[in-house]
């Protein structure tokens, strides 16, 4: 996919630890300002998911948008869109599994809102997200 057409949004972190509900695995909120273009990440700028098995972590945003990674060994894909199927009555959240064999691995991701021509739906191949943004680390 092309991010010609979409809308790089500002990354606000609020270096707080994300959550992790059952213990293990992370729960990041995106909260999507429009009028200002800016995502509030409630997370570290780091964030560690840990060596259990099963691990994944889930993003969940109160308005549809990409995520655009920069390491796609670390979730098995480039981007991810979240988009509720219905107007959006509740936060849109999306699950990423990270492999098991995935390790030692570190991914950076970037935040945009708009809708793609649906000829452009492919990975994000040509979107480079610079290093000292928010990131999932993988031991």
């Amino acid at each position: 996919m092309t991010t010609a057409t979409l809308t790089k949004l500002t990354k606000i972190v609020v270096d707080r630890p994300a959550p992790k509900p059952d213990g293990m695995n992370l729960w990041i909120d995106l909260d999507i300002n429009l009028s200002k273009s800016t995502a509030l990440i409630h997370s570290r700028a780091e964030e560690f998911v840990g060596t259990h098995k099963d691990r994944k972590v889930t993003f969940r945003a109160d308005h549809d948008c990409w995520l655009s990674f920069t390491n796609p060994d670390v979730f098995d894909l480039k981007s991810v869109n979240l988009t509720s199927p219905v107007q959006l009555t509740e936060f849109v959240q999306v699950v990423l599994p990270i492999k098991d064999t995935t390790t030692n691995a570190t991914t950076y991701y970037e935040i945009y809102i708009g809708a793609p021509p649906l000829e452009a739906v492919e990975p994000m191949q040509e979107t480079v997200v610079p290093r000292g943004g928010p990131h999932i680390v993988v031991p």
